[in-house]
């Protein structure tokens, strides 16, 4: 995109450059609508302001990413506050590593704080430790020293706590070709219409859609981008990404 700008030809020239358009206004540009807008981009997508950035919804904000979200702040920290409802983190098929450079907090002012794993360690600065797992075990170099008003040795006992399961499903795509004019009320779908689908890795993928106008289901470990092409008598008729 900048070698296309920086390569413009001038405004009195009669050379011809990409066809890409360009808006700038030296007070600021406004663009809005009663109704929706729609930003679409087949490689990349950039947004920068020398400032402040705002993103608001009046409703739900949803961000997807196919391979790796992050997040980072320079200074003054990050918040992620939920004022109402629940906020739930998860790693599905790897570890949550949460390091802090001084102090670590967790805390409920109403309800308890559950921590279960198969095995919980809690490891001090001088190798004390407690290990919690196919029983009990209290380890230090020093001295252990235990409060309280009265000591109960009982017989043994056990507690559960709920586990989430988490799915190992892959990647998976799948598309549906319809003719114009194609709606919930009036479907005008493209069944038994000849089809390829190109991923990424070089992967091709050729079949005819079923009943419904659906591709098959494509599936990969990892999200791949897809080139999709309707085909008529084996020539690309049209694609869409």
């Amino acid at each position: 995109m900048r070698k296309s700008l920086n390569q413009w030809p001038a405004p009195d020239s009669n050379g011809l450059g990409d066809p890409v358009l360009a808006m700038t206004a030296a007070a600021g540009i406004a663009s809005a609508t009663p109704r929706s807008q729609v930003h679409y981009a087949g490689e990349h997508h950039d947004t920068t302001a020398q400032n402040n950035l705002q993103l608001t919804s009046g409703a739900a904000m949803h961000l997807q990413a196919g391979k790796g979200l992050s997040a980072f702040a320079q200074d003054a920290g990050i918040s992620a506050i939920a004022n109402r409802g629940k906020v739930l983190v998860q790693a599905q098929e790897d570890d949550i590593a949460l390091n802090a450079q001084k102090n670590l907090h967790v805390s409920a002012v109403e309800g308890e704080v559950v921590i279960t794993a198969p095995t919980i360690r809690l490891v001090a600065d001088d190798g004390s430790y407690i290990k919690i797992g196919g029983g009990v075990e209290i380890g230090s170099q020093g001295k252990v020293t235990v409060h309280a008003s009265e000591h109960d040795w009982i017989g043994p006992k056990t507690d559960s706590a709920a586990i989430p399961s988490f799915g190992r499903d892959p990647a998976a795509q799948q598309v549906t070709f319809h003719y114009p004019g194609h709606s919930e009320q009036s479907p005008r779908a493209a069944a038994d219409h000849s089809y390829e689908i190109k991923l990424e890795d070089g992967s091709l993928v050729k079949g005819m859609t079923n009943a419904e106008g659906l591709t098959e289901r494509v599936e990969r470990e990892m999200m791949h981008q897809a080139q999709v092409s309707a085909l008529r008598s084996g020539t690309p008729k049209g694609g869409a990404q």
